[in-house]
């Protein structure tokens, strides 16, 4: 019995030893990466940070087995310093085996990445977002022809100086026909192709021809130093098929030599893994031609999905879009597309808080803040404020979407940061169609150009875009100037106090088109801010009012010209008197407004409604508001009698009477009756 009980505690004292030396051993285990630009983050949560990639074949030292949402702890060699760090990576793309760290293993297969999130589970806190590794990329371009383009015919440089002068036989009937054809199916093409990217004309005088052939019609020839959108890439003969504008804005489509052309780069930036891989195409399954070291300059010449075509030394290729820093990414967290309909933007980080507005299915908003793992700051229609992340799905880059310009115009750029080209300049409020994005860039087409705006200056939102100036502004300046047109050097309406609040009708170069109390103009939108509600309310009753107003002194001059004969005649006074004046300038009430107008029928505008009135009794006046105040005699407020001028910052008017102003008001009221004391009087003056 004693020595069975030796042999037992024998036998437990292996068995522990044994699970003691378990964690030793799965410490020393090695996983290899399956994939291109993994990440490996600081910890097991797909939203937290990353340390840096990892690619194919790279090893890993396993400390600990994946968890219950697939993540598996890693240490590894961190590229910028040198040290060991610990880290976490998602188990879908480590294979481990169970050789000891350091030990040779063979190289796995390589196979196509499947997304980087861990397996769904019960749980309710949000799984990673697949956004590490991309998938097989789908081809989505189409065939740049049905038939095969017709070759060169010879290998000589198709420039104005060097190749056949000729443009080609006539085409016959049934080749026009092709043509059209391919055309419109090259059209087609063009729509669903991801390659946007420009080229520089390199010598003077290429032509662009009909077809890829020398023998082919001549559409145009272009200047040294032009530049064009290359839709194709280059074939075997060498010939890419471009789009280019000449100077009347006439467009071309054909094909040009790719020996006289220069394609442009979109951007630059820097390998941000040890060795970022170059492959053949933009595809993690397409043949490796090389690799970029660690912290060495690419030049980019394309975007497709998550993939850019770089140029490194003299190797050429595609590499994982997470594998190359930018400029315009360090500044850039990622996209989310929203993944459910009417997803509340909200004010502040909390179901709790105030929704700002939905936002619907399929946007795709740039993420500017992430500082709590579940929200996402973001623009959305103009307007700042957070999203639920789990309702979302992430990504490093956008391929698609719409943004609309918050700026007051925006520089359209020939690539990716500010050190670029100037192609055009862009409108507040014109919406742009998303064609691919670089860092915290976007790239857009604009008129003839495609190019990128910076994503600091639009805002995410739909096809249709959104209205970009609220419904009531209020007035924040003590003392604010509205203006007959949206510039500091147009001519004076009127001030607006504090605190007043306003109809916004329009936005135009930073102006909001307001009206005030029957006075539609301008006011710098630096000075005013989206009213609140009880503000509007108080508007919308001072209007209801002031309409009221209107209609009582209409009334009241009506009758006061009805009976100005007899007043004429019992103050003494005949043709030219003050009421003479009124009676003849009421036959007008109702013709139009026109700006620097001074017909009584056609239109007239305050001056010159006022003008014409007096120059029918042979009193001449300027056509001027304010030079005006300067003629006749001035008079008391509580001197006042009708046919006296009544001289406002911006406007002139004839007294009507019973406290009402008869003037050519605006475009929309015409000549018409208002309360003289509408705004501050500047000067009366009596003419007669």
């Amino acid at each position: 019995m004693s020595q069975l009980k030796k042999t037992v505690t024998a036998l437990v004292l292996v068995f522990s030893m044994v699970m003691s030396l378990c964690p030793f051993a799965l410490a020393t285990s090695t996983g290899t990466v399956t994939g291109d630009c993994v990440r490996i983050h600081t910890e097991p949560e797909g939203r937290s940070e990353v340390y840096q990639l990892a690619n194919t074949g790279d090893k890993l030292t396993v400390l600990k087995e994946a968890d219950e949402y697939g993540w598996v702890k890693v240490s590894f060699t961190y590229a910028a310093t040198g040290q060991t760090m610990t880290g976490y990576i998602a188990s879908d793309y480590l294979d481990i085996g169970s050789a000891p760290a350091g030990e040779e293993e063979s190289k796995p297969q390589e196979e196509t990445p499947k997304p980087d999130s861990p397996e769904a589970s019960n749980s309710s806190e949000p799984s990673e977002p697949k956004d590490d590794t991309p998938g097989k990329s789908e081809n989505t371009e189409k065939p740049d022809s049905s038939e095969t383009p017709e070759k060169a015919g010879s290998s000589e440089p198709d420039t104005s100086s060097k190749g056949d002068s000729s443009s080609g036989q006539p085409d016959s009937k049934d080749d026009k026909e092709n043509d059209k054809k391919e055309e419109q199916e090259k059209e087609t093409a063009d729509i669903a192709s991801s390659i946007s990217y420009t080229a520089t004309v390199t010598d003077n005088g290429v032509r662009i021809r009909k077809k890829a052939s020398t023998k082919s019609d001549i559409l145009t020839t272009v200047p040294e130093g032009a530049i064009v959108t290359v839709l194709s890439t280059e074939d075997d003969e060498g010939w890419m098929r471009v789009r280019y504008y000449d100077s009347e804005g006439t467009k071309f489509k054909g094909y040009m030599s790719g020996e006289y052309l220069d394609i442009n780069s979109i951007g630059s930036g820097d390998s941000r893994v040890v060795n970022a891989i170059i492959r053949e195409s933009a595809d993690p399954t397409s043949s490796i031609t090389g690799v970029v070291p660690y912290d060495r300059q690419v030049d980019i010449y394309a975007s497709e999905n998550n993939w850019y075509k770089v140029e490194y030394q003299d190797l050429s290729g595609w590499v994982h879009s997470d594998c190359v820093r930018t400029e315009s990414s360090d500044s850039c967290i990622g996209y989310a597309t929203v993944q459910t309909d009417g997803l509340h933007l909200r004010e502040k980080r909390s179901t709790k808080s105030t929704s700002l507005t939905k936002i619907p299915d399929g946007v795709v908003l740039q993420i500017t803040d992430n500082e709590k793992k579940d929200w996402y700051g973001v623009t959305y229609n103009g307007m700042s404020g957070y999203v639920s992340a789990q309702y979302t799905e992430k990504d490093s880059h956008c391929t698609d979407g719409y943004v609309q310009v918050t700026a007051t115009s925006l520089t359209l750029r020939s690539g990716a940061g500010t050190e670029y080209a100037r192609l055009a300049i862009i409108p507040q409020g014109q919406v742009l169609e998303v064609l691919g994005s670089v860092g915290a860039w976007y790239q857009v087409s604009y008129g003839k150009f495609t190019g990128f705006v910076s994503g600091a200056f639009v805002s995410p939102t739909t096809k249709d875009g959104f209205q970009a100036y609220p419904d009531f502004a209020e007035i924040t300046a003590s003392s604010l100037t509205l203006r007959a047109e949206p510039s500091t050097d147009s001519d004076a309406l009127g001030s607006i106090p504090k605190g007043a609040v306003l109809e916004v009708s329009g936005l135009s170069y930073g102006w909001y088109k307001v009206t005030y109390f029957g006075v539609t103009g301008y006011i710098d939108s630096g000075y005013a801010q989206r009213s609140t509600a009880e503000a509007r309310s108080a508007y919308q009753e001072a209007m209801r009012a002031y309409e009221e107003s209107v209609r009582q002194a209409e009334a009241a001059a009506r009758a006061a010209a009805n009976s100005s004969t007899s007043t004429s005649t019992s103050s003494g006074g005949g043709s030219g008197s003050g009421g003479s004046i009124l009676s003849y300038a009421s036959q007008f009430v109702g013709n139009p407004y026109s700006w620097g107008g001074t017909s009584l029928t056609r239109g007239a505008d305050c001056s010159g409604f006022v003008k014409s009135v007096f120059a029918h009794f042979g009193i001449s006046l300027p056509h001027s508001s304010a030079a005006i105040r300067g003629y006749g005699r001035s008079v008391s407020y509580s001197d006042m009698r009708p046919g006296d001028v009544v001289c406002y910052s911006g406007h002139v008017g004839i007294y009507a009477g019973n406290g009402q102003l008869l003037s050519a008001l605006n475009k929309k009221k015409g000549i018409t009756y208002c309360s003289v004391n509408y705004k501050s009087i500047k000067s009366i003056r009596r003419m007669t």
